[in-house]
């Protein structure tokens, strides 16, 4: 199925019956303690990101593969620190996979076994994406302070 969207004032907005569909064939991720993302690369197409905003769904972003997305309280409390991390690459350099630790919160995007693509969508507070040259480098800081955080805030 063709995913359903249209147009307003610059933004694209997902239908109410592709968000439906996209339900119906669990291809929506939430994410809202964050994690390290597995997914396709921009080259690949990304993963598309979009909000439930007043009963509408804004198109967002697209996200990639091995980035990580901070929790919304670990984004409020350290937003400077993220800035900076996230600003360490520009993104030209080539980037080779690694080996996760099986400690690290996933947020599998891959798409589903008849190749179907999942969506993330996002709660209406911010949070951060890290790129993956800087997630690489700082993967067991995000995750320890992505995971004490959340912790200290609504429990496990």
């Amino acid at each position: 199925m063709e995913i359903e969207y249209y147009e307003r004032d610059g933004i694209n907005f997902l239908t109410a019956n592709a968000v439906a569909y996209l339900m119906e064939q669990k291809l929506i991720v939430e994410a809202p303690k964050g994690g390290l993302i597995l997914g396709p690369s921009h080259n690949e197409g990304g993963v598309n990101v979009f909000r439930w905003e007043n009963d509408e769904f804004p198109i967002v972003a697209e996200f990639e593969g091995w980035e990580y997305l901070a929790n919304p309280f670990f984004t409020a409390q350290y937003s400077q620190q993220l800035e900076a991390i996230n600003s360490e690459f520009d993104g030209t350099a080539p980037f080779t996979e690694y080996e996760i630790p099986s400690n690290i919160q996933l947020l599998d995007l891959r798409p589903n076994q008849q190749g179907l693509r999942k969506w993330l969508i996002l709660g209406k507070a911010a949070q951060w994406i890290i790129n993956r040259h800087s997630t690489q480098k700082h993967l067991d800081w995000l995750h320890k302070t992505n995971q004490e955080i959340w912790g200290s805030m609504v429990g496990s």
